[in-house]
């Protein structure tokens, strides 16, 4: 199901190589971000949706299930540098180059772990500089702190959810009683997508803080 996104992104951005300009190729994505908060996901790729209703739920549990592994691995990270590495306080005392740093390497690192990933990014407005960066750092935390899981002693059955009106807005367009089971099923597997982009970023970016 990735298919429709590549050709969308492809037909309308050439981007910088992420690794050799990591800060030109994430300026051309935050413009970009601001294009797509305007248009309406659903009207754009609906077409090329497998038939099935079913086909797309099972998609969606897989990733679910994903997810919910992904949440549980974040956790653990982000409660061990909270506690052994003082972390939270060392981010926000540290110069905003410096979180700038570690906030760029999440992204490619993020983007680049596997074809198709950084098309993802397309889902997450949250995903930016301005945005993580917000009160001195205090965005990125806040992200974090979101997405971690109450017990550790076993995986979660359903995930943590960032909630966003303007990517209800970007998605449909319109509310969801008015919405047909495909199409919820739809919303309901890009959801999954947009929260796996936004979790498996805050992973890759705390685990490069414990670079100096």
């Amino acid at each position: 199901m990735q298919s429709y996104m590549q050709s969308l992104l492809s037909a309308t951005t050439v981007f910088a190589d992420c690794r050799k300009e990591p800060a030109k190729w994430n300026d051309q994505w935050e413009q970009r971000l601001k294009t797509f908060g305007s248009v309406n996901l659903m009207r754009v790729v609906f077409l090329f949706l497998p038939e099935s209703t079913e086909q797309i739920l099972t998609d969606h549990r897989y990733r679910l299930r994903l997810l919910c592994e992904l949440q549980t691995r974040l956790t653990a990270t982000t409660a061990l540098f909270f506690g052994r590495e003082y972390f939270e306080s060392k981010w926000l005392k540290s110069s905003g180059s410096y979180r700038e740093k570690h906030l760029l390497e999440g992204m490619v690192r993020t983007c680049t772990m596997m074809y198709g990933m950084e098309d993802h990014r397309m889902h997450c407005h949250e995903i930016t500089l301005p945005f993580l960066e917000k009160d001195g750092g205090r965005g990125y935390l806040r992200l974090l702190k979101h997405f971690m899981v109450k017990d550790l002693t076993s995986v979660s059955k359903a995930p943590i959810y960032l909630p966003s009106l303007e990517w209800d807005r970007f998605a449909m367009g319109r509310e969801e009683c008015d919405l047909s089971e495909k199409e919820l099923a739809f919303k309901a597997y890009h959801e999954g997508i947009r929260n796996t982009f936004i979790c498996e970023h805050q992973y890759q970016s705390i685990q490069f803080t414990s670079r100096p």
